[in-house]
C-alpha cells in the first residue's frame, strides 16, 4: 500500500500529514530535522490540509476520512476523544468511566498513541486534578490550542 505525505505549516509548527489510499493515517507535529525530503500528497492529504486550514481559521470543519491503525481499546478511546467539542475538555477518568474495565492510566496511554493530533483532539483531555498532563506536541502547544479554541488570544504562549 502506498503512503502519501506532505508538510503543513501551522501557526505553532510544522505538521506531517500521511495518508494511504483509504484515508489519513497520521497528522502530528514534527521537528525540523525529521521532515522528509520528498513529499507526495494525495486527495486525503489535501483534504487534511483543508481541514487544518479551517480549524486554524475557526471555520466549520470539513469531513476527513481516517485510516487508523490501533488496538481495539485504542480505537474506543480515540472514538470517545473525537466526541469532545471544540473549546471543551474532559478528564482521562471521565473517558475511563465510559469504557468499562479500564483505568485513567490506560486511557492516557491510548491517548498518547493518537496518530492524528487535532483531528482526534487529544489536547482536550486533561488530568482529573484539572492540570495539563502530557501532550505529544508539547505542553506549550496544548496550552496554545486550548486557549486558541476558547478565543483567549491574550494567553497564547510562544511555541
Amino acid at each position: 500500500m502506498s503512503v502519501f505525505n506532505d508538510i503543513y505549516d501551522s501557526p505553532i509548527g510544522k505538521m506531517l500529514i500521511q495518508a494511504t489510499d483509504r484515508g489519513i493515517s497520521h497528522c502530528d507535529f514534527i521537528e525540523e530535522d525529521s521532515i522528509p525530503e520528498v513529499t507526495i500528497p494525495n486527495n486525503h492529504v489535501i483534504s487534511c490540509a483543508e481541514w487544518l486550514d479551517a480549524y486554524f481559521a475557526h471555520q466549520n470543519l470539513p469531513e476527513v476520512t481516517l485510516d487508523l491503525s490501533g488496538t481495539p481499546f485504542q480505537l474506543k478511546v480515540w472514538k470517545e476523544i473525537s466526541r469532545i467539542k471544540m473549546a471543551e475538555t474532559i478528564t482521562y477518568n471521565n473517558i475511563a468511566e465510559k469504557i468499562p474495565g479500564t483505568s485513567p492510566r490506560a486511557v492516557g496511554n491510548a491517548t498518547g498513541a493518537n496518530p492524528v493530533s487535532l483531528i482526534i483532539p487529544c489536547h482536550r483531555v486533561i488530568g482529573t486534578d484539572g492540570k495539563l498532563h502530557g501532550y505529544g506536541g508539547g505542553i506549550k502547544r496544548k496550552v496554545w490550542l486550548l486557549a486558541f479554541e476558547k478565543g483567549d488570544s491574550l494567553f497564547l504562549p510562544d511555541v
